[in-house]
């Protein structure tokens, strides 16, 4: 029903039991771990690439404060599968050795999806068991002589304990594309080439109260995404051609939650500064309520001058480019009633966390230039070799535009070989460089408060209480924080057999 579900199918990956009701993420090569925190990291390293623009998590800031269950935010993890149904999907290619050069933000290597799009027979699907249901249709036309109009949509639900609760999770998703072509074709390939989408997609995850349960507790989790985006495709002669990618993503992200709480008297400040001031107290049983309200936005372009040619008995295929992107949340943040926090964790010291603002946390500017160049080759006794050799600079910048200072820069060297001893056998090797970029959330971490309890006296007529704290503010920002890299190496052998082997010879 997602992608996680076709990603299952690749040789090593574990497999994924169908379902909607928590985030789907997949790590490529990378170490079994029974820590949460490591296969999230693992999962970070693994770019998704959704017709020809990288989806990005790096401005997910929905993470809940420790003792709060429930809220299924991937802040600081891999991009949530859920959200791209297996029946849209044409094709899938994953690279998990050595990539080119042209694929960047990444450590664990990269899953490139294209969704169908073009001329497309009428499609509709049905599945279902005791737990969901899923209906998609697919559909394109061609509605003029050069223009192609195409549509994608899927529903999907899932009950998470059918007979017991009414929770449940929704997925709503939908597609529009427009591709067109200008000028001469070429073996079907117009010279300009323009290929538009609108993508929508909506993802809902709702746990209700039971009322049997005196904790009142509730959660559900709401997300939007719309993207628009466009690939323009320029031939520039027989076998060189211009590709201009561009696009505008915009999410929306909300959280719920809330449970009764129970407390002894303890003194709280609202202080969002240093300094001391006089207290009040929190005390007994309330309702604590926390949302959390995010709105990641992406800019992203990209240029690349794609040229064929023959040079020393090689045939190469350059790929020469620069990308440009640009990333925030503006969403009114985390919030809670002070009075009433989600947390009851209070030592005298470590004080309670605030209310914080997303739309205060500064953007995410990077650029990148890289090139490519894949050379073949068939060599006596007709062995086919094939070189491909690149670099790529990626530059994170200090302030929020490309023109601010460098923050951090690395230069990723990339290498693969492979030789085709059989048309059966071939023998593969590769080295290289990858970066990934840091999280807004690790970029620009919450501050840690401590309140220090100068007086806690609480009396038993009220007007006699009094509560006065010293706040100290922690800022544990790194300045020098910068992108994570990594050195990938591979060896190996690709063998075929049975019917493609003798189809092979």
């Amino acid at each position: 029903t997602t992608l996680g579900g076709v990603l299952s199918l690749i040789p090593g990956m574990p497999l994924q039991a169908p379902g909607l009701e928590s985030a789907q993420q997949v790590s490529l090569r990378s170490a079994a771990t029974t820590s949460a925190a490591s296969s999230d990291l693992a999962a970070f390293g693994t770019t998704i690439v959704l017709d020809g623009v990288p989806l990005s998590n790096n401005t997910n800031l929905q993470r809940a404060p420790s003792g709060v269950y429930g809220l299924s935010g991937a802040a600081g993890a891999g991009i949530d599968l859920r959200r791209l149904p297996a029946s849209t999907i044409e094709r899938v290619e994953v690279i998990r050795g050595v990539p080119s050069a042209r694929y960047g933000d990444l450590t664990q290597g990269a899953v490139i999806v294209e969704t169908r799009a073009g001329v497309v027979d009428p499609d509709a699907a049905v599945q279902f068991d005791a737990r969901s249901w899923d209906a998609s249709l697919v559909a394109g036309r061609q509605v003029f002589h050069t223009q192609t109009v195409s549509a994608n949509a899927d529903v999907a639900r899932y009950l998470v304990s059918p007979g017991i609760t009414g929770d449940q999770a929704l997925r709503l998703t939908f597609q529009l594309a427009h591709r067109v072509g200008f000028g001469a074709e070429q073996q079907g390939d117009p010279r300009l080439l323009l290929d538009t989408r609108l993508d929508v997609s909506h993802l809902r995850e709702d746990r209700q109260i039971r009322p049997e349960e005196q904790t009142q507790y509730m959660t559900w989790n709401h997300q939007w995404m719309v993207r628009l985006s466009n690939r323009t495709r320029l031939r520039l002669g027989e076998r060189s051609r211009l590709l201009v990618t561009l696009s505008l993503d915009r999410e929306s992200q909300q959280s719920y939650w809330q449970q009764n709480q129970t407390s002894g008297a303890m003194p709280f400040t609202d202080r969002l500064t240093a300094g001391q001031s006089v207290g009040h107290f929190i005390a007994g049983q309330y309702l604590a309520r926390l949302t959390l309200d995010g709105a990641p936005w992406q800019v992203y372009g990209r240029i690349e001058a794609e040229l064929h040619g023959s040079w020393l008995g090689f045939d190469h295929g350059l790929l020469a480019g620069a990308e440009l992107r640009r990333e925030w949340n503006a969403g009114p943040g985390y919030d809670f009633d002070i009075a009433q926090p989600p947390q009851i964790s209070f030592d005298g010291v470590q004080g309670f966390d605030r209310p914080r603002p997303f739309s205060q946390i500064p953007p995410l500017a990077t650029s990148a230039l890289y090139a490519d160049d894949r050379l073949t080759r068939v060599l006596p006794g007709n062995l086919l070799l094939s070189l491909q050799a690149g670099a790529r600079l990626d530059v994170l910048n200090r302030g929020t535009s490309w023109t601010s200072s460098v923050r951090d820069a690395l230069l990723e060297p990339r290498f693969n070989v492979e030789l085709g001893v059989r048309p059966w056998l071939r023998l593969r090797g590769g080295w290289g460089q990858t970066a990934k970029l840091p999280s807004l959330d690790a970029l620009y971490p919450s501050p840690s408060y401590y309140d220090l309890v100068n007086v806690n006296y609480y009396a038993n007529d009220p007007a006699e209480r009094l509560a006065a704290l010293t706040t100290f503010i922690l800022d544990p920002t790194n300045p020098d924080l910068g992108f994570s890299q990594a050195a990938k190496a591979e060896a190996g052998l690709e063998a075929a057999a049975g019917a493609a082997a003798r189809s092979a010879g």
